[in-house]
C-alpha cells in the first residue's frame, strides 16, 4: 500500500508539470511529461518511491507552478505558493530554503516593488508558509505530542552535533 500511496501522491505532481509546461507554452513537453514521469518514477524503484525528498520535491514543483502560471491576484499567488511550502516543510525542514528563492524571484517578477509591496509579499508569502507548521504544533499541543517531538528533536541535536564552526561550511560551495 506505500508504493500505491506513493502514486497517488504524485499525481498532484504530475498534473503541476503538465500545468507548468503548458503554461510556457510548451504543450508537447507537457504531454510528454504527464506521460513519461510516471512511468519512470514509478519503476526507479526503493531508490525514489515514496522517499520524503521525492515526495516533498514534488510539492515544491506544484508550488512553483502555482507562482509561476496563475496569473490573478499576486497575493493568493504567494499565499498559495507559500501554503505549499510550509507543507513541503513539514515533510522535509531543509526545503524552508526554497521559500526565500521564491520571494526573490517574486522581486524580478515584479520589476523593483517598492518597499511597502515587497513587505506585504514578504508577509504574504511568510503568512502561507507558517499555515501547516502552525496546524501541526496546535494539533501537538491539543494531542499532548508535541514533548514527545521535542524530545526527539533535541536527541537528533545532542547525538549528531558537531564542536566545530558552522561557518566552515561557507567555504565548502566555493
Amino acid at each position: 500500500t506505500a508504493r500505491l500511496t506513493d502514486f497517488f501522491l504524485l499525481q498532484p505532481a504530475v498534473l503541476a508539470m503538465y500545468l507548468f509546461l503548458r503554461s510556457a507554452n510548451l504543450y508537447a513537453a507537457a504531454i510528454a511529461t504527464a506521460f513519461a514521469y510516471p512511468l519512470i518514477y514509478v519503476t526507479s524503484g526503493a531508490w525514489m518511491a515514496g522517499h520524503r525528498d521525492i515526495v516533498a520535491m514534488h510539492a515544491l514543483i506544484g508550488s512553483a507552478t502555482i507562482f509561476l502560471a496563475y496569473r490573478g491576484d499576486a497575493r493568493l499567488k504567494l499565499f498559495s505558493s507559500g501554503l505549499v511550502v510550509g507543507y513541503a516543510v513539514m515533510i522535509r525542514p531543509t526545503y524552508l530554503a526554497f521559500a526565500p528563492v521564491l520571494l526573490i524571484a517574486c522581486f524580478f517578477d515584479s520589476r523593483m516593488p517598492s518597499f511597502k509591496r515587497a513587505f506585504t509579499m514578504t508577509i504574504t508569502l511568510g503568512i502561507g508558509v507558517l499555515v501547516f507548521p502552525t496546524i501541526f504544533l496546535v494539533a501537538g499541543f491539543m494531542t499532548g505530542t508535541f514533548d514527545a517531538w521535542l524530545a526527539a528533536t533535541q536527541f537528533v541535536f545532542d547525538v549528531y552535533a558537531v564542536p566545530l564552526s558552522r561557518t566552515r561550511l561557507f567555504f565548502r560551495f566555493f
